[in-house]
């Protein structure tokens, strides 16, 4: 069985033939995250966003993303990803352009909701279920571990004092259907992610459910545009894209997943952003 790093390896060279002989002019893109740039391709049924992002001649892009992940593990320098992602004995002379980041949907939205939401079942509704506090707290360590992909960013992918733009994003508004994910004709199972947490606090009321996940996007969102503005809060060369509203309600192939057709609208607008932003 193929180790890792040569899984990596196969994936890296590729990338730089692809650079040389039919994308020379392409951004160079090192892509990391969880399962929204990876749902597709484990399906075996369509192609994840990343290989969508990569039918573009504009862009090229090695993934070194995992489903699953959260924010903590893949913004830390410990990552073995990162190295793997820029071993120069596989790249060559050729360098990345861009880092483009997907991470923190797993914290907001995925299993750790439930720590988020207070009790249903008394006279809150709506936002006002939601615990402000245990949110805040999760927004703040959130913002500090984006500040530390900053520096892992640079080590691994800067040289000579070059700073690699980062680009990021908040997701787009889930919707608590109770769909799951399934694979291989239901052998492998995930989720559901949102629903499970509003019944166990107690919170049936489907317009109060998807008030909450609108906000708790919103506010993952606002973080992320404080983080990349100009005043001295800001991370430098860091760029959030706003993709709410990009997705229809029959582009969620489940709770946190977009189908193919939404994986096309999404990867129409990160493009644009890619080479907007570089």
């Amino acid at each position: 069985m193929p180790t890792l790093s040569s899984h990596y390896q196969r994936r890296i060279e590729r990338f730089v033939r692809i650079q040389r002989r039919s994308k020379p002019n392409a951004v160079r893109v090192l892509a990391e995250g969880d399962s929204w740039f990876t749902h597709g391709h484990l399906m075996w049924s369509s192609k994840s966003l990343i290989g969508k992002l990569n039918d573009y001649a504009t862009v090229n892009i090695v993934t070194v993303a995992n489903p699953g992940a959260e924010l903590e593990e893949m913004v830390s320098a410990r990552n073995r990803d990162w190295g793997l992602g820029t071993n120069p004995d596989w790249l060559g002379r050729e360098q990345y352009d861009v880092v483009l980041f997907s991470g923190g949907g797993n914290d907001i939205v995925g299993s750790e909701l439930k720590r988020y939401l207070h009790p249903g079942g008394g006279t809150r509704e709506g936002i006002q279920l939601v615990n402000r506090t245990a949110l805040n707290r999760t927004l703040d360590r959130m913002r500090n571990q984006y500040r530390t992909l900053r520096g892992t960013v640079d080590h691994f992918v800067g040289a000579a004092g070059r700073s690699v733009p980062i680009i990021t994003h908040g997701y787009d508004y889930a919707f608590p259907s109770g769909e799951g994910l399934s694979l291989i004709g239901g052998l492998i199972t995930a989720g559901p992610w949102i629903l499970p947490s509003f019944k166990k606090k107690e919170i049936d009321d489907l317009d109060d459910q998807v008030l909450i996940v609108n906000f708790l996007v919103d506010q993952f969102n606002e973080m992320l545009a404080d983080l990349a503005s100009d005043d001295a809060a800001g991370i430098q060369d860091f760029h959030h894209m706003d993709l709410r509203g990009t997705l229809a309600r029959e582009d969620w192939a489940d709770e946190l997943h977009p189908t193919s057709g939404g994986r096309d609208k999404l990867a129409a607008v990160i493009r644009r952003q890619i080479v907007t932003n570089v």
